[in-house]
């Protein structure tokens, strides 16, 4: 349970950004969903994450507000229709 820590620590808005990234790849999907949540995640990290294997990690990014429209469009085609919703949600948002 090794992973809890870790995923505390990307939950934490007082994360640094350099450590967020290194978590980024964890081999936990948990800790990576966890940093696709956090504001404060550096758009190039949302970016890798919204190519994870896993559509649980895919749908945080898709959700995150500081994710990039272009990659938003790109979850918008998603395979997993939850990643889409949500992309699709956000990409309404931001048309105010």
């Amino acid at each position: 349970m090794i992973w809890v820590g870790r995923e505390a620590v990307a939950a934490n808005s007082n994360t640094p950004i350099d450590e967020l990234t290194e978590l980024a790849s964890d081999s936990e999907w948990l800790v990576r969903e966890t940093v696709a949540c956090n504001p404060n995640t550096h758009i190039d990290t949302l970016t890798q994450l919204a190519s994870d294997s896993d559509w649980s990690v895919r749908r945080e990014v898709a959700n995150n507000p500081n994710t990039p429209v272009d990659v938003l469009d790109r979850l918008a085609g998603d395979s997993n229709v939850y990643v889409r919703q949500v992309a699709l949600k956000n990409i309404n948002s931001r048309k105010g």
